[in-house]
C-alpha cells in the first residue's frame, strides 16, 4: 500500500483517533464495572479490514456473513467477523472531536481530506492540462452541507470541487460547505478558483499548466483575473457573463442559418470570445487560445449522413482536456 492515499500511516491515524474517541465516550469505570464495550486500542490490521469492508458496501450488511450460499460473501466473512465490524464501525473516527476546526461544517472529515490531498501531489502535478468541476459523494440524509442537484445522475450528496488531469486523476479536492464566511464578498466561482490556483502555485507553477472548466464558473472577470495571475484558461461561458462581447457577435438565429461549423469571434486583447454553431450554438472564452489553426470535425446533420465541418482550435482543445472530473 506504499504511496496509496490509504497508506498504513493514514490508516493508523484513523485507528488512533477511533481509540481516542472510544476512551472519551466510555470512561475507564464504565469499561471495567458496568459491562460496557470491552474494546482495546483498534489495531492497524482490523482498521484496514473494516475500511475495506465499508468501501465495498458503505453500510452494515449482515447478509454477507450469512451461511446461505446465495447471501454470504467469503471475501468479507473471511476478513473479519460481523461483531467486530459493527463494534469498530460505532467508534470509527477520523479526527479528535475535542480538537475540531472551529467554524467548519466539515471539521470531522477535514483531516482525512487534508491528508489525502497531500498524498495526491507527493510526486507533483505532472499533467499540463487540468480541469475543474464538481463531483458528488452520494448521501441521502440530513446534514447542513448536503446538497440537491436536479438533473444530475447523483442528485443528493456532498459536493466536492475537484482539480483533475485529463485521465481523471485528482490532484486536489475541496469540500463545498456553503457560503464562505471568510470571504463572502467574492462570487463562489472566484473563491473556488483562487483556492485552486493558490494550490497550483504551491505545488507547481501556473505557467506550466492550463485550466479548462464549464460555464458554471465562467465569467469575463474570472478570465481576466486568471490572466493577471499568469494562469491560462479556456471555458464555455454564458452570454450574459461576457461583459458585452456576445452583443458584438452574430445573433444565435443568424448563426444557425449559416450552417453547422460556422463561427464568429471577438477579442479585446485580454479575453477571446467565440460563438460556434456545433450541434447547437456554444459560446467559449479563453485568455490564450483562439480559433486558429482551424481544424475539421465530423458531425451528423439532420437529413444528411455524417459531414465534415470546421472546428475552431479552441473548441478542439476544450473537448480534448475538459471532462477529467467526470
Amino acid at each position: 500500500m506504499a504511496g496509496h492515499p490509504w497508506a498504513s500511516t493514514k490508516i493508523k491515524h484513523v485507528a488512533d483517533h477511533s481509540w481516542v474517541s472510544t476512551k472519551t465516550r466510555w470512561n475507564i469505570r464504565y469499561h471495567t464495572t458496568l459491562g460496557g464495550p470491552q474494546l482495546g486500542p483498534t489495531t492497524l490490521s482490523t482498521t484496514t479490514r473494516n475500511r475495506g469492508t465499508r468501501q465495498l458496501f458503505g453500510k452494515e450488511q449482515p447478509d454477507y456473513w450469512s451461511y446461505q450460499p446465495d447471501l454470504g460473501l467469503p471475501l468479507v466473512s473471511e476478513a473479519m467477523s460481523s461483531k467486530p465490524f459493527i463494534e469498530i464501525k460505532r467508534y470509527l473516527h477520523i479526527a479528535d472531536k475535542r480538537h475540531l476546526q472551529t467554524g467548519s461544517k466539515a471539521a470531522k472529515v477535514l483531516p482525512l481530506y487534508n491528508s489525502l490531498n497531500q498524498n495526491l501531489v507527493q510526486f507533483g502535478i505532472w499533467h499540463s492540462s487540468l480541469s475543474i468541476d464538481d463531483s458528488m459523494v452520494p448521501y441521502i440524509g440530513r446534514h447542513s452541507i448536503n446538497t440537491f442537484n436536479s438533473g444530475k445522475p447523483i442528485r443528493f450528496g456532498y459536493k466536492l470541487w475537484c482539480l483533475c488531469g485529463p485521465g481523471g486523476f485528482p490532484y486536489h479536492m475541496k469540500i463545498y460547505t456553503g457560503k464562505d464566511e471568510q470571504d463572502s464578498s467574492q462570487p463562489m466561482g472566484s473563491r473556488v478558483f483562487n483556492h485552486m490556483v493558490d494550490f497550483i502555485e504551491t505545488s507547481s507553477a501556473t505557467k506550466h499548466h492550463q485550466l479548462f472548466f464549464d460555464n458554471f464558473f465562467a465569467s469575463y472577470a474570472l478570465m481576466e483575473s486568471l490572466g493577471e495571475r499568469h494562469m491560462r484558461a479556456t471555458d464555455t461561458i454564458r452570454e450574459n457573463r461576457t461583459k458585452g462581447a456576445s452583443d458584438k457577435l452574430i445573433d444565435n438565429k443568424e448563426l444557425k442559418k449559416k450552417g453547422c461549423g460556422y463561427f464568429d469571434s471577438v477579442s479585446d486583447g485580454c479575453v477571446y470570445v467565440m460563438k460556434w454553431n456545433d450541434n447547437s450554438v456554444v459560446t467559449m472564452a479563453s485568455n490564450y487560445l483562439t480559433h486558429e489553426p482551424v481544424q475539421t470535425a465530423v458531425r451528423r446533420v439532420k437529413g444528411n449522413s455524417n459531414v465534415t465541418v470546421k472546428q475552431p482550435f479552441i473548441a478542439r482543445q476544450y473537448n480534448a482536456f475538459m471532462g477529467g472530473v467526470d
